[in-house]
């Protein structure tokens, strides 16, 4: 951690902890994950009464910042209030971008030291959801990459792009699953996926070819590279029932 980080942390803890409505200060994101640039911004929760939380749920008005008590380079110190209700409902049911949030999360200080344990419990990959989700990513794949070739062959330029990501985001959370990593947000997806230890040689340089010259042998290549290094599990009802399933019909069974 840089020194004015810390002592923009440090500035932060002095403000909120004179003020009794804060239940805990937790300091997350690549600050607290040791990978920030000397300018990267301190992000950070606030825990507040379960009540009050709702209350500002209810109004729009969670966010919050503190950028007076920045050191430079440091420009900015933003945040969220949140309550140990939402935390325990992170725990149990949020999104893999939610629970990565809290990965490497430093509580500085607590009123309640159930909060310590709970902000522990948070970044944990849902094993009850592993072996679902790989079946839909691995399905996922050979849909987006039957409408790149509809694309490709239309001259559909916004469809090639927007379904080349959607064929490398795919591929992308089936290895992540597979290596029980949570999906991070879109700034360090590929740096994430760059860590998974078990990942097919080659497959982010696949990937970034695909991006660079979108083509279908391009597209095919990085599939292929994918569905070839092991054997993924495969939905019980096949891959075109499960495409239905988490396209057509993801609005009734909220799925991936």
């Amino acid at each position: 951690m840089f020194e004015h980080h810390r002592k923009t942390i440090d500035n932060l803890n002095k403000a909120f902890e004179g003020n009794d409505d804060y239940l805990a200060f937790i300091v997350n994101g690549s600050v607290a994950r040791g990978d920030a640039g000397e300018g990267s911004d301190v992000d950070y929760y606030l825990v507040i009464d379960d009540d009050a939380f709702r209350a500002l749920l209810e109004s729009h008005g969670i966010g919050h910042e503190a950028n007076e008590c920045c050191v430079p380079p440091c420009q900015e110190a933003n945040g969220f209030l949140t309550s140990r209700a939402f935390l325990r409902e992170i725990r149990d049911r949020g999104s893999e971008i939610a629970r990565w949030s809290f990965l490497g999360a430093q509580v500085v200080f607590a009123r309640d030291s159930a909060i310590d344990e709970l902000v522990r419990q948070i970044p944990c990959y849902p094993e009850k959801e592993r072996r679902g989700k790989m079946e839909s990513y691995y399905s996922q794949m050979f849909y987006h990459m039957s409408f790149f070739e509809f694309a490709f062959y239309s001259r559909n330029k916004y469809l090639m792009y927007e379904t080349a990501t959607k064929l490398i985001h795919a591929a992308g959370r089936l290895i992540l699953a597979d290596n029980r990593m949570l999906c991070p947000n879109r700034k360090r997806f590929f740096a994430e996926l760059q860590k998974a230890p078990d990942r097919p040689d080659g497959v982010c340089d696949a990937m970034l070819a695909f991006l660079d010259t979108p083509t279908i042998e391009a597209g095919w290549a990085l599939a292929n590279l994918v569905q070839n290094h092991k054997p993924y599990p495969l939905p019980p009802e096949g891959v075109k029932e499960r495409i239905i399933r988490d396209s057509v019909l993801n609005w009734y069974h909220n799925t991936y």
